[in-house]
């Protein structure tokens, strides 16, 4: 506040008043805070791809870009509850080749038995000790402990395939029921080769069965044929099947005996007509390399009845199957799709 003195006349004498004023005073401030920089966007280290879950494998790769030749850890989780922890530590060269560090960042464990159970289930893949999912997770997986197939049942042959998805190498049985039968009246080892199973990834391909039909069932009745995993009552896919034979012998059969790299015979005849000639169509890896008559005589068809005898065939192994592959021998009646009996047979021979 500030004070001031006035003085002035008006009738001669000097007046004096003393006056305050009232000034404000303004006053700015300028404040300045630093900035603080803006916070970086958290860097992706880890990296990884679930492959893919089947009823053998677990199977995937993953890694730390910021340790490329240092293995990591993936947690792996069945149906959400943890169920290892296993190290990504096998080499892959296509990990190699897309720069994921050394390659030495694959994993493969072993899918647990309790997954067999024909069950859905979830297959997820983590970053150890991370809520970090691998890219392509989760997988959904079905297991079957048992598979096949029971391919067809006409008055010739019977054939399908089935195997223990546990016991890929191993061979197992197939029991059939005939109609409502508690009983089985057939047991079948399928332990032929197909390649078409090994090619399906069904073990090592030793798992179809293919026989003839039984004479018990030429009965001029309609039968169903029921297949069945031995030991259990669950079915094979496809099952049943229906057959209507007339009485007597089927009409036409044969026997695929066997083949090596020098030839490959049989024998095949139709009952009904015993004189006559069949022809038979021989495949390889299911492409047609021949038709040959079955026109050549074994004393041990004319023993068991098989006509005059006239019924067998051999012939040489073609050059196309020597070159020291696989190749799936298969023989039917010609012209009519129908197998043999003991045909689909594996051969391998040197050029």
């Amino acid at each position: 506040m500030l004070s001031k003195t006035f003085s002035w006349r008006t009738t001669g004498i000097a007046q004096t008043v003393l006056s305050f004023l009232s000034v404000a005073i303004v006053f700015s401030f300028l404040v300045c805070v630093p900035s603080r920089p803006a916070k970086a966007a958290p860097v992706v280290t880890f990296e990884g791809y679930h492959d893919g879950a089947d009823c053998s494998s677990i199977f995937g790769w993953a890694w730390d870009s910021t340790q490329p030749n240092t293995p990591i850890n993936v947690d792996i989780y069945i149906d959400n509850v943890l169920f290892t922890t296993a190290p990504a530590n096998f080499f892959r060269q296509d990990l190699l080749n897309a720069g994921k560090g050394n390659g030495v960042h694959a994993f493969n464990v072993a899918t647990p038995m309790s997954l067999i159970d024909g069950q859905p289930h979830s297959i997820r893949v983590q970053i150890s000790n991370t809520s970090i999912n691998l890219a392509n997770t989760p997988r959904a997986l079905t297991c079957l402990l048992y598979e096949g197939f029971l391919d067809g049942a006409n008055c010739n042959a019977i054939a399908g395939w089935a195997w223990n998805t546990t016991q890929p190498t191993t061979p197992i049985t197939v029991d059939f029921f005939i109609d409502n039968d508690s009983f089985a009246s057939i047991r079948a080892p399928a332990n032929q080769f197909r390649q078409d199973l090994a090619d399906a990834g069904k073990g090592d391909g030793f798992h179809a069965f293919n026989f003839p039909t039984p004479a018990f069932l030429m009965d001029g009745l309609t039968h169903a044929i029921h297949a069945k995993f031995t030991g259990t009552s669950i079915e094979l896919s496809n099952s049943p099947k229906s057959i209507h034979c007339g009485g007597g012998p089927p009409a036409l059969e044969g026997y695929h005996d066997a083949q090596d790299c020098s030839f490959i015979y049989g024998w095949a005849w139709n009952a009904n007509m015993p004189q006559m000639i069949v022809s038979v169509d021989i495949y390889s890896d299911n492409v047609l390399i021949a038709t040959v008559p079955a026109d050549q005589f074994r004393q041990d068809l004319l023993n068991n009845g098989k006509g005059d005898g006239n019924h067998a065939f051999v012939f040489p192994t073609p050059a196309s199957v020597k070159d020291n592959q696989n190749h799936q021998i298969s023989i039917g009646y010609h012209n009519t799709g129908i197998a043999l009996a003991n045909t689909f047979q594996n051969i391998n021979c040197p050029p």
